[in-house]
């Protein structure tokens, strides 16, 4: 079975054996994967916003350039799954992962090359501006 550039939004696949399905390019909002057998599909370029996955095998899906997708790792198979930056970052959402912003752009200031010396020798450091 396969779907190519379709939109098969609101579609109910829920517990379904489709293990090497063709879903790509497609438009799949809402539609309810839950508990179906998604291992080895070929995924692909769709957006699948709003869509359900709960106790779904992605046993080597390929997910690559799919998006919109919220996937929770507990809950789902996913070993060996082909995934795309950035979408892929939406599998530390569901972890309640925490991301913190880079380093300020003012980095603290360094030591002279000497600097260990004048440690050694009680002499106050300066900074190189």
């Amino acid at each position: 079975m396969q779907f190519i550039n379709c939109a098969i939004s609101d579609y109910n696949f829920h517990g379904l054996p489709l293990g090497g399905i063709k879903i790509t390019g497609c438009f799949a909002k809402d539609a309810d994967f839950r508990e179906a057998d998604l291992s080895r599909a070929k995924l692909s370029g769709t957006d699948f916003t709003a869509s359900l996955f709960g106790k779904t095998n992605l046993t080597g899906a390929d997910l690559s350039h799919a998006r919109n997708y919220a996937i929770r790792l507990s809950d789902n198979q996913v070993k060996n799954a082909k995934l795309s930056m950035p979408e892929a970052m939406s599998l530390l959402y569901c972890l309640d992962i925490k991301s913190v912003s880079p380093p300020s752009a003012n980095p603290p200031p360094r030591l002279q090359p000497w600097g260990f010396l004048q440690i050694a020798k009680g002499i106050p450091l300066r900074t190189i501006d």
